[in-house]
């Protein structure tokens, strides 16, 4: 890992040159406690972000894929100085676990307003919930309702995290320990959200597929409310 690292980082100052600010490592590998992370997540910000940089990024791009470089961002200085109130979320979780291996520390004394990061949250946590209806209603087997399930439910964790944030309250990157702090914090039960676990490593076999995704989609809902009662206590 820490050869690609060294790699990526020589590659973005050779096609950036003295416009290049920072390159930030963030997520799982910048996370002394994973190991072994599946995918290396890459923010480059430069004074000024070309086609010409992107074109040139874009030739070489194949070779750090398939090193674990997928889709690294790119943008300004001026971009991400003006876009946490639009991307809360996304900046907090980058806050969380980061490890800057070129430049400045951007993210250091940035600050996350708890509104924004909670009508993030309520905003995609409502469209989530509208989209998972309509999944159940356009899925006429109920064989394929776990596999929308798995493929949902991280982002649904996620926005569950983000909830905690906006409280005021530490994540610990844990599901099971960060949906049960949810439960603590505002006195709600979740049917299956706190079973993500036992059902990804197969410890738990769903046997009422239809059942269990009903029961999903009302976690869901109950995100939905709280998400709108945590607009009344901020």
């Amino acid at each position: 890992m820490e050869a690609t690292l060294t790699a990526f980082v020589k590659t973005v100052r050779d096609i950036f040159g003295e416009e290049l600010v920072s390159v930030i490592l963030y997520g799982s590998a910048a996370d002394p406690d994973e190991p072994h992370p599946k995918d290396l997540n890459l923010l480059v910000v430069a004074k000024r972000v070309d086609p010409e940089h992107l074109k040139k990024y874009r030739n070489i791009a194949p070779r750090f894929a398939r090193k674990g470089v997928r889709n690294p961002l790119f943008v300004t200085e001026e971009f991400l100085s003006t876009s946490s109130d639009v991307f809360p979320m996304e900046y907090a979780d980058i806050k969380r676990r980061r490890r800057v291996l070129h430049g400045k520390d951007l993210f250091e004394e940035m600050e996350i307003d708890p509104e924004n990061l909670r009508r993030q949250v309520e905003f995609e946590i409502r469209g989530k919930y509208l989209s998972l209806i309509r999944a159940y209603l356009a899925t006429f087997s109920e064989r394929h309702l776990p596999v929308v399930f798995n493929e949902t439910v991280s982002s649904v964790l996620t926005l569950a995290r983000g909830l905690l944030r906006a409280a005021g309250e530490e994540v610990t990157g844990d599901p099971e320990r960060d949906v049960k702090k949810v439960e603590e914090k505002w006195g709600v039960s979740f049917r299956v959200l706190p079973k993500v676990r036992e059902v990804r490593e197969k410890k738990l076999k769903v046997k009422k597929p239809e059942e269990f995704f009903l029961d999903y989609i009302e976690d869901v809902e109950t995100l939905c409310g709280l998400a709108d009662r945590l607009g009344e206590e901020l």
